[in-house]
């Protein structure tokens, strides 16, 4: 029984890394901004985005 919650939380996080990976892979619609949108979004802090104009 000690082994249940140890594959629960094993799960989890398999879960997570295969959705976070399987996301990574998804690109992002690319006409939903424009040119200038693109190089002026700083709508939030992820520098991993291609948008992201931020320095």
């Amino acid at each position: 029984m000690e082994l249940v919650p140890i594959l629960v939380v094993g799960g989890l996080v398999v879960i997570f890394i295969l959705s976070y990976l399987l996301n990574k892979r998804t690109p992002a619609p690319l006409s939903t901004l424009t040119d200038e949108q693109k190089a002026a979004c700083t709508a939030c802090n992820n520098v991993s985005c291609g948008h992201h104009g931020g320095a």
